[in-house]
């Protein structure tokens, strides 16, 4: 490509900050009979021969932004000029050059310069062009002269990412799940340009292609669409797509606006699942164990499932179905439950049933030793915990099992205050452990501005 170097630019009163002006040297003139000083700025000795003194000054190309592997539209240029950058006079010596270097690591975002990085002045303008490479990002571009020494003029540039050239479905590219229920992996794909850069929010739209029998809708929109934008790595992730009741597989394609291609992502909904207990969490309680939560693990669960142990010492007292593959039961375990492996069964409201041998274990009660009375202090008029009482009730509630008794003995007077303390530990306790058994007392006996903590049974 060839350029047509440029006009002189218009400047305004006063030079663009990219400048920073060599301060000017004295100069001693002699005349004939006498010997003045005189201070100015420096010249060229003549027409014909450079300056070591110029100022080097900005003329235009800084700011500027492209696409990688693209020239920036403008060239960067400055002048030598023999007086000071706010009102230049072109250094129109021969054989003056100025030399553009980038700042920054080569491995970074950077540029090549053409026709090279030295640039030789032509009535004092020297420019160059700059041509992006493959790394997004900003640097800086310097230019210096050994005609204007210790001086330089500094470009900003920013290497932008280019068009979309790839998008690439995520692992959730073939996947099935149950009827009705969502795909375990969300829709995801990452948006590129040629030179692997991420493109950075931009829309994404995933849509399921002739939707038919089989087909499915984004949880957000209700429909067979959902547009989404990439983030800073160039990931644009669809929100959660569930299947519809029909048993069959479909696709889905995701496209970004400026590039023909799409990701497509294979998808099946399968018939509802065999009836199946798999697990039980927790799998182990203790004997008198209370009001405990088990999450049951399995397939072709449905609103109206009942559940049972094949030890009656194990009652289930509620059973909530979460979803096809889940339930959730709140059982209580009698202190005469035997010790050893239970099976699980499961009945549907149309009388099928389905049994999960020994998926939970009663183990005997762990004696705990029951720890000694503590003195929970206040400071006076105060129903407030201070850090060292919340500290020493956290190390006492350590020691303490669930479903253990504690006593909570106050002051009987001031009423009022001692109450409120009380009911500040009793706060605190409950909150870390919610099967404890807490009871208030008050007692002429307790030591005023305290609350005693007593474990009645561990």
């Amino acid at each position: 490509m060839i350029h047509v170097p440029p006009r002189r630019h218009p400047r305004p009163g006063s030079a663009p900050p990219h400048w920073a002006p060599r301060a000017g040297l004295g100069l001693l003139l002699a005349v004939s009979g006498a010997i003045g000083a005189v201070a100015g700025a420096s010249a060229p000795a003549s027409a014909s021969s450079p300056s070591p003194s110029d100022y080097l000054c900005y003329v235009a190309g800084s700011g500027q932004q492209t696409s990688v592997t693209n020239a920036f539209a403008g060239y960067l240029e400055v002048e030598l000029s023999t007086t000071a950058c706010s009102s230049p006079t072109a250094d129109t010596s021969t054989g003056l050059s100025v030399s553009f270097s980038v700042v920054t690591s080569p491995s970074g975002p950077s540029a090549t310069f053409s026709p090279s990085a030295n640039a030789g002045a032509s009535g004092g303008l020297a420019y160059v062009v700059a041509y992006a490479n493959s790394v997004v990002g900003a640097f800086a571009v310097t230019a210096t002269s050994a005609a204007a020494p210790g001086q330089s003029v500094t470009f900003y540039l920013d290497n932008v990412a280019g068009p979309p050239a790839t998008i690439t479905a995520g692992v959730g590219a073939s996947q099935s799940t149950l009827v009705g229920s969502a795909f375990p992996l969300q829709l995801a794909v990452t948006v590129q340009d040629s030179s692997k850069n991420p493109i950075v929010a931009s829309p994404v739209t995933f849509s399921i292609v002739a939707p038919g029998t089989a087909s499915g809708a984004f949880s957000t929109t209700g429909s067979t669409s959902a547009t989404v934008y990439t983030d800073a790595s160039g990931v644009a992730v669809a929100p959660p797509l569930i299947a519809n009741d029909a048993v069959g597989g479909f696709a889905v394609t995701a496209s970004v606006p400026g590039y023909s291609a799409v990701a497509t992502f294979a998808l099946v909904n399968d018939a509802t699942a065999t009836f199946s207990v798999q697990a039980v969490t927790p799998s182990l309680l203790v004997r008198g164990t209370r009001d405990a939560t088990l999450v049951v693990s399995g397939t072709g669960f449905a609103p109206g499932d009942h559940a049972s142990f094949s030890t009656t010492a194990i009652t289930v007292q509620s059973v909530t179905d979460v979803s096809p593959t889940t339930l959730r039961l709140r059982v209580t375990v009698r202190p005469t439950a035997p010790a050893g492996s239970s099976s699980l069964t499961v009945t549907s409201p149309d009388g099928a049933t389905v049994t999960g041998a020994n998926v939970l274990l009663v183990t005997p009660t762990v004696a705990e030793p029951t720890p000694a009375p503590i003195l929970i202090r206040f400071p006076a008029t105060s129903a407030t915990l201070s850090a060292a009482a919340r500290l020493q009730l956290t190390l006492y509630l350590d020691k303490l099992v669930d479903g253990a008794a504690v006593r909570l003995t106050s002051p009987v007077a001031p009423r009022g205050v001692a109450q409120a303390r009380a009911r500040a530990v009793d706060d605190f306790l409950r909150a870390r452990l919610t099967r404890l058994r807490v009871t208030l007392v008050t007692s002429p006996a307790s030591p005023r501005n305290a609350v005693r903590v007593v474990t009645t049974a561990n």
